[in-house]
């Protein structure tokens, strides 16, 4: 690719880490990252290396929760204060032994969408490289969620490649104590203005779509509409049966004509066997959530009883496969 023409790599994609120093974010490190053909994203290594930021061709895609960045030194596990550090960003994880509401089983309080994404990165690394002339970067790191008697890690591979508009996710789960462990996992993709505004669709090819609740239910010939913001309004959430493509992939697309600009999130069905759309149009809080997961959200134990619970045998892995991929439309 060089051949030449450049004398240092970040003639064609730029690479910086910093930490940050104000407010309640004092403390996290990040890394920025441009791919040299519109795409620019932040990944938190100290928020389960999750994706905070991403603008495309310079339009922001991501919803940030007005708590923004927070240190997990400020994590507390009670639902209400989830809230006040949960960062939404472009991508925030939950998991690894609970996703959804918060219950109690067997006397023990499970948290609101699990504890994983505020637990910090090990061994982050940084690795530039070239693949079939492709400059590409690639981060890696680990989280650990050691409680309850389970000792999970979830290992992570991010990639971005020079000129392609595309971030390719790689989550490689483990069962690393002694006995079987609940494995569940959410990818909560929040997708907020000025690519979310009511010029917006949302493209999703399901077989069956049925509302979380009573109230989404009631809403479900709406599941497709982006609407204004609205000064109350009462969230919607709907799992979506996907019919995968050609290529064996789920897919589920945003995209604003009147913008220019959609964004694709590709993942792989047979890991992650479900999918919820999460809508909030309140102003201040407007956002769609595209959420491949692996088991329902209405708690650990409705999800046992539903069938959808997985779970690791003492050693045990699974890989987790996403892409996201920008689009100008």
């Amino acid at each position: 690719m060089n051949d030449g023409y450049i004398g240092h790599p970040d003639q064609l994609m730029t690479v910086q880490q910093g930490v940050l120093t104000q407010g309640k974010q004092n403390g996290v490190r990040f890394i920025d990252i441009s791919n040299g053909a519109g795409l620019e994203l932040t990944v938190l290594a100290d928020r389960c290396m999750d994706i905070y930021q991403v603008r495309f061709d310079g339009k922001n895609l991501a919803f940030i929760n007005p708590c923004g960045i927070v240190h997990p030194s400020y994590f507390a596990r009670s639902d209400e204060a989830w809230f006040g550090t949960f960062t939404a960003g472009f991508l925030t994880t939950c998991g690894l032994t609970t996703i959804g509401v918060g219950a109690e089983e067997n006397g023990v309080k499970l948290n609101l969408h699990g504890v994983i994404g505020n637990m910090p990165a090990t061994q982050v690394n940084v690795e530039r490289g070239e693949s079939d002339g492709v400059p590409f970067v690639k981060l890696t790191g680990e989280m650990s969620e050691n409680m309850l008697g389970y000792n999970m890690t979830l290992t992570r591979e991010i990639t971005i490649r020079h000129g392609v508009n595309e971030i390719e996710l790689r989550d490689t789960v483990t069962n690393l104590g002694h006995k079987t462990a609940p494995h569940m996992i959410l990818y909560h993709c929040n997708m907020g203005y000025p690519l979310l505004s009511e010029n917006a669709v949302i493209e999703i090819n399901s077989s069956d779509t049925r509302g979380r609740t009573a109230h989404a239910q009631d809403n479900i010939d709406k599941w497709r509409i982006v609407q204004k913001p609205q000064t109350e309004f009462e969230e919607i959430c709907f799992y979506h049966n996907i019919i995968p493509g050609a290529d064996g992939l789920a897919r589920a697309a945003i995209k604003n004509s009147a913008e220019h600009i959609g964004v694709e999130v590709r993942y792989d069905p047979r890991t992650l066997d479900r999918f919820v759309q999460w809508s909030m149009f309140q102003k201040g809080t407007y956002v769609v959530g595209l959420e491949p997961c692996n088991g329902t959200i209405d708690g650990r134990d409705d999800a046992r009883r539903n069938g959808s619970l997985k779970q690791l045998d003492p050693g045990e892995s699974v890989t987790h496969s996403l892409m996201f991929g920008f689009l100008r439309v």
